[in-house]
């Protein structure tokens, strides 16, 4: 099937992943800091997209600003909810199973510390 690309906010995530795991390699070498770095930037990705369904300029404020580390799920949401009044239960579980997955990770690589 082919992918509709006419759509000017269109982003590939296939590519995007690419990118990241190219500039991780670049930073961290093959490590597990290099993973928890392209699972960050995914998640920011996937949170961005989300808030910018109601105003496009939403994702560059959610790319720049926000901190997977020192917020929890709660804020995360809470910040989102803010940026789109309009975000659905599907939104929702896109960023809650994304967070976990990060979570999961950053605890592999940065040991047992504060979740939330």
């Amino acid at each position: 099937m082919e992918k509709n690309t006419n759509n000017p906010f269109h982003i590939d995530m296939d590519k995007l992943e690419y990118i990241f795991s190219a500039t991780a390699s670049a930073l961290y070498g093959t490590t597990k800091e290099a993973q928890l770095f392209v699972k960050r930037m995914l998640f920011k990705t996937s949170c961005a997209r989300i808030a910018a369904t109601y105003e496009t300029r939403n994702f560059n404020l959610v790319m720049r600003e926000l901190n997977v580390e020192k917020n929890g799920l709660g804020r995360i949401l809470k910040y989102i909810r803010f940026l789109n009044p309009h975000i659905t239960e599907g939104q929702i579980f896109v960023i809650e199973s994304g967070y976990d997955e990060y979570k999961k990770l950053y605890k592999q690589v940065k040991g047992h510390k504060k979740e939330e």
